[in-house]
């Protein structure tokens, strides 16, 4: 297991998350992997860990989120840095 940082902004309110994942996935698809793979792995997280309510970046409530202290979401184009949609999950 790896301890990640999670930091996210929703609602005007920062928030910030010390979880434990999977070493070798979070290895595979984030630290060595592309922005998609990035944003997958972000994606993932959201809608599998029941850390999130997915709702909340559908509805454009999250204005930022990074992992690891990398931004992944672009909320200009109200869309993930890799050009999904925010409700792409």
């Amino acid at each position: 297991m790896k301890e990640i940082k999670i930091n996210y902004v929703s609602f005007k309110k920062d928030s910030k998350l010390s979880v434990l994942v999977d070493a070798a996935l979070f290895q595979k698809m984030y630290t060595n992997g592309s922005l998609k793979q990035k944003c997958d792995y972000a994606r993932w997280l959201v809608s599998n860990s029941g850390w999130f309510n997915p709702n909340e970046f559908s509805s454009h409530k999250v204005e930022h989120f990074e992992i690891e202290g990398i931004n992944l979401l672009d909320f200009t184009n109200s869309k993930w840095l890799d050009g999904n949609d925010l409700n792409h999950f």
